[in-house]
């Protein structure tokens, strides 16, 4: 299951040493998000998130977009 560039992001602003951190930091924070687009958008990746398998998550290379946001 492949995240989108948005959700790559998303990802770099919370916990995700592991999916199971990087959901339940999710979780925590969704609740004080007052932007709604932003709000669905970390709604939609927790259940992306859940949906995959922990060795899914490993394979996910999070450095692919360091350049580009640096």
């Amino acid at each position: 299951m492949m995240l989108t560039v948005e959700e790559m992001v998303m990802m770099k602003a919370f916990d995700h040493s592991t999916r199971g951190a990087a959901i339940s930091d999710l979780a925590l924070h969704i609740a004080g998000i007052t932007d709604q687009e932003l709000k669905a958008g970390c709604m939609q990746l927790k259940e992306k998130l859940a949906g995959m398998t922990d060795t899914d998550y490993m394979a996910i290379d999070f450095t692919v977009y360091d350049e580009e946001l640096g």
